[in-house]
């Protein structure tokens, strides 16, 4: 009887046992850690500014009048830049004359013409597919090298004024019309186009049909 008993309880305590080896969980030592990088991302910005611009002087033009037009970029974003501009001039069919009023031939001509400033170079000339604008594409620089404008920093105006062409009895309508000179400024990132060492590792025309390239501009230099 008391074998009995004895093996009863020693069954007990192993069942005991082993139902507690289950529900058994091991504590380890563990460790974690998290790295997060802010990574602050720069900003390419222009602004085209005309401080002598007044529409009012742009009324009721005649022949050789000259307007005041001065478009400059500034550079109000954060990373150093490389400026363009575009203007676009109205082509018109005209007598054309000279100073003294003599006929010279009919053709057509640009209706306004203007003078670079030291500063910009031209770096195209084209046609629109209606030929009835030219466009004319300017680099902020050389045409081997452009100058980067720093962030705040502001270009020389690109011309000062306009003057309409002499121009006199008119074929084409342009008489009591509205004529219009667009122009538009463009930027892009010094990072990649200027190396380390200061040198340029493209040419200003690559560079600006990047620019025409990614916001799809018919003006790409060939």
């Amino acid at each position: 009887m008391k074998i009995k008993q004895i093996l009863k309880v020693t069954l007990a305590l192993l069942s005991m046992v082993a139902l507690l080896s289950v529900g058994v969980v091991f504590a380890y030592l563990t460790d974690g850690e998290k790295v997060e990088n802010v990574v602050v991302i720069g900003k390419v910005s222009v602004r085209l500014e005309e401080p002598s611009w007044d529409e009012d002087n742009a009324t009721d033009v005649t022949p050789n009048m000259e307007i005041p037009k001065d478009p400059k970029l500034v550079n109000n974003g954060i990373n150093s830049q490389l400026d363009f501009m575009v203007v676009r001039i109205p082509i018109v069919t005209t007598d054309v004359h000279n100073d003294e009023g003599d006929f010279v031939q009919k053709q057509s001509a640009e209706l306004f013409t203007y003078e670079v400033n030291d500063g910009w170079t031209q770096l195209s000339r084209l046609v629109s597919a209606d030929h009835k604008e030219a466009i004319y594409v300017y680099g902020y620089g050389s045409d081997t090298e452009l100058t980067p404008l720093k962030a705040g920093d502001e270009t020389p105006a690109l011309f000062d004024c306009i003057r309409m062409a002499n121009t006199v009895n008119v074929v084409a309508g342009v008489q009591n019309t509205t004529q219009k000179v667009t122009v538009d400024g463009y930027a892009i990132q010094t990072d990649y186009i200027i190396g380390d060492s200061g040198a340029y590792t493209q040419s200003p025309i690559t560079v600006f049909n990047v620019i025409c390239n990614q916001k799809n501009l018919p003006y790409a230099i060939k």
